[in-house]
C-alpha cells in the first residue's frame, strides 16, 4: 500500500499530474463535464459549494473506493459521513435504498440534471446498458446538516465537475493494477460486457486522473492498509475543518 502526494510540479511522469490551481477554470452556472450533458446549477448553490468542506474520493471501477470509504467512516464516525450517490441501475443483491444508493428511474434522473439537482453525474456500463451515477445537492446538504464533513464517492468523469465547483477540497484517487480491477469486478458479479467496458474506461481514466488529484492511494493490499494510507490524508484535512464542538 502506498500513498503519493500530488503537489507542486514534482510528480512521476507516468501519473501526468499538475497542480490543481492550473486546471480549475472560473466557476460558471453551466459547467461542462466529460460527456455531452452539462451540470446546471443556480448561482447561490455554486457559491455554497465553493466555500463548503468535503472529501472527494474517486477512482476506476473495481479500485475499492466503496470498501475503503466504509472502513474510513468507522474510524472517524463523529467527523465524516458518506454522501449517498444516486443511480439509475437496478439494486444489486443486498443493497438497500437510501443506504447504499438512491435508486432513481432514468427519466427522473435526467429531469434532475435539467433542474439543477446534481453537482456531478456520469454514465457507466456496456454500450446499450449505461447507467447514470451522480451526487445530488440534497444529499450533500443532508450531511452538512449533521455538522459533518461529506465524503463523496465519485467517478473520474465526475471529479472534473466537482473540482470546478469545490476547488479547495482534497481529491483523492484510489488506484489499483488492471488485474486487481478485473478480479474485483468479477467478484462483485458484473457481466462480461460490463467488465470489458469498465476496463476500457479504466484505461482512459488512468491516463488522465493526474490532472484532477491532490493525492493517490494505491489500493493493492488489505482494507486495513488502504485505510491507514487514506487516514493520513483525511486527518490532515480534518484539522482545517472546525468540528461541531469547536
Amino acid at each position: 500500500m502506498k500513498h503519493i502526494k500530488c503537489s507542486g510540479t514534482v510528480w512521476p511522469d507516468h501519473y501526468n499530474c499538475i497542480p490543481m490551481t492550473a486546471i480549475a477554470p472560473a466557476l460558471s452556472v453551466e459547467l461542462k463535464g466529460t460527456h455531452p450533458l452539462r451540470v446546471k446549477l443556480q448561482p447561490d448553490v455554486i457559491a455554497e459549494l465553493k466555500r463548503a468542506k468535503a472529501l472527494k474520493i474517486f477512482g476506476c471501477s473495481g479500485a475499492g473506493k466503496t470498501e475503503l470509504i466504509k472502513a474510513l467512516l468507522t474510524k472517524r464516525p463523529d467527523r465524516l459521513c458518506r454522501v449517498v450517490t444516486t443511480t439509475t441501475r437496478p439494486p444489486r443483491s443486498g443493497e438497500v435504498e437510501s443506504i447504499d444508493y438512491h435508486f432513481l428511474g432514468r427519466p427522473n434522473f435526467e429531469k434532475g440534471i435539467v433542474g439543477g439537482d446534481f453537482i456531478e453525474y456520469d454514465l457507466f456500463g456496456a454500450v446499450g446498458n449505461k447507467n447514470y451515477y451522480g451526487v445530488s445537492v440534497a444529499a450533500l446538504r443532508n450531511v452538512w446538516a449533521l455538522g459533518k464533513v461529506p465524503v463523496l464517492n465519485i467517478t473520474v468523469g465526475g471529479i472534473e465537475q466537482v473540482n470546478n465547483l469545490m476547488p479547495g477540497t482534497p481529491a483523492i484517487f484510489i488506484d489499483a493494477p488492471f488485474y486487481v480491477l478485473e478480479e474485483r469486478l468479477k467478484a462483485r458479479g458484473d457481466s462480461e460486457d460490463d467488465i470489458k467496458a469498465r476496463l476500457a474506461e479504466a484505461q482512459q481514466e488512468k491516463e488522465i486522473f493526474g490532472r484532477y488529484c491532490t493525492d493517490v492511494v494505491l489500493n493493492t493490499g488489505t482494507i486495513e492498509a488502504g485505510v491507514s494510507s487514506l487516514l493520513s490524508i483525511v486527518d490532515s484535512y480534518l484539522r482545517t475543518c472546525p468540528s461541531p464542538q469547536d
